[in-house]
């Protein structure tokens, strides 16, 4: 399952890597441990606050947030006269 960065952290468990808000977690073949996935995506570190979120596919299989989806519509005004 992938992830997106909801704030900078480095993970020390993959080389300290940098991972960057907005980026993706994991990248680069890491594999994290579910008790990793749970200390980094729950209050339940030593920093009290998330740091990745769940990622999951839509219709067309692009990745959003869980929790952010849109109403899919397309707003048709125009500006240019």
């Amino acid at each position: 399952m992938k992830f997106v960065v909801l704030e900078d952290f480095k993970e020390r468990f993959d080389h300290n890597r940098i991972y960057e808000k907005d980026g993706e977690y994991p990248v680069g073949g890491f594999e994290p441990t579910e008790e990793r996935i749970k200390e980094l995506s729950t209050k339940k570190n030593d920093y009290g606050r998330p740091f990745i979120k769940a990622l999951k596919a839509d219709k067309k299989n692009a990745q959003k947030p869980e929790g952010e989806e849109g109403d899919g519509k397309v707003d048709e005004k125009d500006d240019r006269g």
